[in-house]
């Protein structure tokens, strides 16, 4: 861990902002001995929110522009609340209407949409992160539809994400508020963070906060782990399956006085070996993952929250023709063997300024990142040394209603990336044998201002902008504005519009395709992407009867005034990377419908369309790999008490646009077919166990011949990125959970 030592030099100088922690208990108003289990306290400016348990209490970890929350219940009047400076309140909710011999129960969704939020927030709660085995953070997706899933190659099996019909490197990934995905691990970082550890994943599409920075384009996941202060004293989840898959995470917490720690530790590991498809290599890479995480965190008398601590993620992932396993060293054998290290450390607490309801943020974050990629003959090491800093200062006007943000925030980070590539052969000669070496310093300063204006029933905007100096020397201008208007309790309407922008890192973010035998190719000196996403959001919310249901309706348009476009078309042997010559957008619409039908029995069905289009070496056309439409349907029941729940999930996904492969590929196809795929799980609860057992891709649907060209990887027609579709077979698995509750 001698890596981490320049880490903590960091540490000293400043500390890092965080939010604001209020506990507290909710109450019938008639019978103040009757906790209400099941109410629902959500902040309006962030989205966050929480329900009480059985005992009526709720811990609840707010964000800086928290002033308020708001509490409610079936059947009782919503009660607003201050938390500005408060640490505990105890609310009495006063009944809507009296009803004789009639028993209401609250129930926490699974997910939901945040009605309080000005940017539509989709929310995955931690029992919705447990409909699926939810191993990494890549695969906590599967049963939602804003986010889309995907798997970048056959050959690492790296899963990425989608959203608006672009790439996941367009949305910008937090963790507790922090930059937590971005730089060398913003492709790897998914699969990295164990999804037990998760508590609860925020999606907003659309540009977010310019107060969390300049990088959401089509969105923004703020994902929050598990906290000190609210987890269970011991937590231990267990997993195998039938590709010989093993996982164990184990976390417990510790009280020092005032302070709360909790450490955190994952392991993982994969060496079967299996090669079914007869096209020369394994069908899944094997690895080892270890990855810690430990935090501290402490809440003063006045509420007010301080944390710290440290991760590291460690991943060793080996793959190649099937000769490797047993001797790497093998004459014409094809190894690829990708080995991460990162080590984090993170601070964030926040002091008062003036009046108490004025407040200044600090947050820190400090990155190190060792990436060592082998593969053929080729080769790709980098190293990151990234550090950040960000300090909002927030002004709260007395009635709650003005909130401003202003203040300053900078990016520092160290590059060395060395690309050699060798891709040469006899077939193709002029192919050549390159080092190009991509190191750079990047040192972004930026300062931004944010107003909002909540008047807590019909209308709320947050309007705001900030400005980045670029490594290219160019001050570019961030504006963005959120508008929320209720025309009833239940039906919201939001609009959205403003620019993002990004530096690239064409290597790290496409090393998928390299895995091939295409030669690289730099036809510009690259700029950094800035693109315009604008668009609208309509949520209903309903019942029928005692049965709840919602309805959302999405339309977002994303249009680049620079991107650095990725050419597989100009020659199937070669990759190009270039700047926008042309026009580069994506247009995206989903409708999403739930209903619950019965009592426990739960369905949601989603469908989208995506229109995304690049220019192309002068011609506009559909980005390749990138559905026109998905759908996806999901039906969860629970019954016996609520012991026993069943969850199955449906996708199905459009024709995509293949590469030209003329020449290349035996079969070449210009368009791939749409399928299924089909994934579900049951598991049994009792207050300290969990049981669960399922399986994914069911239908066994699969990708044919998943490697192109694969018995002769060092050829002229290698090529592993061309993925469209699964390329396994069924996979079932079971696994276990246990917790020792709190006291």
């Amino acid at each position: 861990m001698k890596q981490l030592s320049f880490l903590f030099l960091f540490l000293s100088p400043v500390v890092a902002f965080a939010q604001q922690t209020v506990r507290g208990k909710v109450y019938d108003h008639l019978n103040h001995m009757q906790p209400l289990q099941g109410a629902l306290v959500a902040a309006p400016a962030s989205g966050y929110a929480a329900y009480t348990d059985e005992a009526g209490s709720f811990w609840l970890q707010l964000a800086p522009n928290d002033s308020i929350v708001l509490v409610s219940f079936v059947g009782f009047v919503t009660d607003t609340q201050r938390v500005r400076g408060v640490s505990s309140i105890d609310v009495m909710l006063m009944k809507s209407v009296e009803l004789k011999e009639v028993k209401i129960k609250g129930k926490q969704g699974e997910t939901y949409i945040s009605s309080l939020n000005p940017h539509k927030t989709d929310v995955i709660t931690g029992a919705g992160l447990q409909k699926n085995a939810c191993c990494s953070l890549a695969e906590s997706f599967e049963s939602n539809p804003s986010v889309d899933a995907t798997t970048s190659d056959a050959v690492t099996g790296t899963k990425q994400i989608q959203m608006l019909g672009l790439s996941g490197i367009y949305v910008q990934m937090q963790t507790d508020l922090l930059p937590g995905i971005r730089g060398l691990n913003v492709i790897t970082g998914l699969n990295d963070l164990p999804g037990p550890f998760v508590e609860s994943i925020h999606i907003r599409k659309g540009p977010g906060s310019v107060a969390n920075g300049f990088e959401a384009i089509t969105g923004q996941i703020d994902v929050e782990l598990v906290k000190p202060q609210k987890a269970d004293r011991f937590f231990l989840n267990g997993y195998a399956d039938t590709d010989s898959r093993m996982e164990l995470n184990t976390y417990a917490r510790k009280d020092f006085g005032p302070w709360s720690t909790l450490t955190m530790l994952h392991g993982s590991r994969l060496h079967a070996v299996s090669e079914t498809n007869d096209d020369g290599f394994l069908d899944r890479p094997t690895f080892d993952r270890f990855a810690l995480i430990h935090r501290w965190q402490r809440t003063s008398h006045k509420g007010k929250n301080t944390e710290f601590g440290v991760k590291w993620f460690y991943g060793d992932q080996q793959n190649g023709n099937v000769e490797t396993h047993y001797d790497y060293l093998a004459a014409l054998a094809y190894f690829v063997r990708d080995y991460n290290n990162r080590q984090e450390v993170f601070a964030k607490t926040c002091v008062a300024v003036g009046q108490k309801t004025n407040e200044l943020g600090l947050q820190f974050i400090a990155v190190h990142h060792d990436r060592s990629l082998s593969f053929g003959n080729s080769s790709y090491k980098a190293e990151e040394i990234t550090g950040y800093v960000n300090a909002p200062l927030q002004i709260l006007s007395k009635d709650t209603k003005h909130t401003y943000r202003v203040g300053p925030s900078a990016y520092v980070s160290r590059y060395t990336e060395i690309l050699r590539r060798n891709v040469n052969h006899d077939s193709v000669p002029e192919l050549p044998n390159l080092t190009y070496n991509l190191s750079r310093n990047e040192v972004i300063p930026g300062v931004f201002a944010e107003y909002t204006y909540d008047n807590l029933k019909k209308f709320s905007v947050i309007a705001g902008v900030r400005a980045d100096y670029a490594p290219t020397r160019a001050l570019i201008a961030t504006p963005r504005l959120h508008l929320r208007y209720k025309f009833t309790d239940n039906l919201v309407l939001r609009a959205s519009a403003g620019t993002g922008w990004r530096m690239p890192h064409p290597v790290t973010e496409n090393i998928n395709y390299l895995i091939s035998s295409r030669a690289v190719v730099f036809d510009d000196a690259l700029k950094p992407e800035e693109a315009l996403n604008y668009g609208v959001n309509l949520t209903h919310a309903y019942h029928i009867g005692e049965r709840d249901g919602d309805w959302s309706f999405d339309a977002y348009r994303t249009q680049f005034m620079q991107q650095t476009v990725v050419d597989l078309d100009r020659s199937p042997y070669e990759i190009h990377f270039s700047n926008l010559h042309g026009q580069s957008f994506s247009n995206s619409v989903q409708l999403q419908v739930k209903q619950e039908v019965a009592k426990g029995l739960v369905v949601m069905v989603a469908g989208k369309y995506n229109d995304a289009q690049t220019t192309y070496n002068g011609t506009l056309r559909q980005k390749p790999f990138s559905p026109t439409w998905r759908g996806l349907a999901n039906v969860s029941y629970t019954f016996w008490k609520e012991r026993i729940k069943l969850d199955a999930t449906a996708q199905f996904v459009g024709p995509q646009r293949i590469p030209d492969l003329a020449g290349k590929a035996t079969n070449a196809i210009t368009t791939s077919p749409a399928y299924e795929k089909v994934l579900g799980q049951i598991t049994y609860k009792t207050p300290r166990w969990e049981v669960y057992a399922g399986g994914e891709n069911l239908t066994d649907y699969r990708q044919p011949e998943p490697v192109i060209g694969g018995t002769d990887a060092f050829g002229p027609k290698f090529d592993s990125a061309m993925i469209w579709g699964p390329v396994t077979g069924p996979m079932l698995y079971a696994g276990f959970r246990f917790k020792i509750l709190n006291k």
